[in-house]
C-alpha cells in the first residue's frame, strides 16, 4: 500500500477513489491550513508519505523538492469531476514515482 498525503486544494473524495488501486491517501488536516508550502513539506516527510497530491501549479518553481524524501504529484485542475475520473492516471504516476521526482496528472 503506497502512503500519500492530499493537499488542501485537492477534493477530499479522491481518497476514496485511489483507495481500490492499492493507494492510502490521507485527507488534508484542518490544523494545517495556513501552514507556509516548506513547513507543509516538512510535516508530510515527517509522517513518511511517499507521495504528495497537489493542485498547486507552483509548488515546484517554489520550492526544492528534488532533496525530499517523497515525490510530488500535480493535478492542474480541482474539479471534483475531472480529478476523479483520473484516479487510475493518478495511482500509476504514484506508483512510479522516486523520492524528490515531480509529475503533473494528464488530465486531457
Amino acid at each position: 500500500m503506497i502512503e500519500a498525503q492530499l493537499d488542501e486544494s485537492v477534493p477530499r473524495q479522491l481518497a476514496r477513489a485511489l483507495e481500490p488501486f492499492g493507494i492510502r491517501a490521507r485527507p488534508f488536516p484542518q490544523s494545517w491550513k495556513g501552514l507556509a508550502d516548506g513547513d507543509l513539506l516538512d510535516r508530510i516527510e515527517s509522517l513518511g508519505c511517499s507521495v504528495f497530491i497537489t493542485c498547486d501549479g507552483h509548488m515546484q518553481s517554489q520550492q526544492s523538492l528534488g532533496r525530499r524524501s517523497f515525490a510530488v504529484i500535480t493535478i492542474p485542475t480541482n474539479r471534483r469531476r475531472t480529478v476523479i475520473v483520473n484516479a487510475a492516471k493518478i495511482a500509476e504516476l504514484a506508483r512510479h514515482a522516486a523520492p524528490g521526482s515531480h509529475s503533473v496528472v494528464d488530465v486531457s
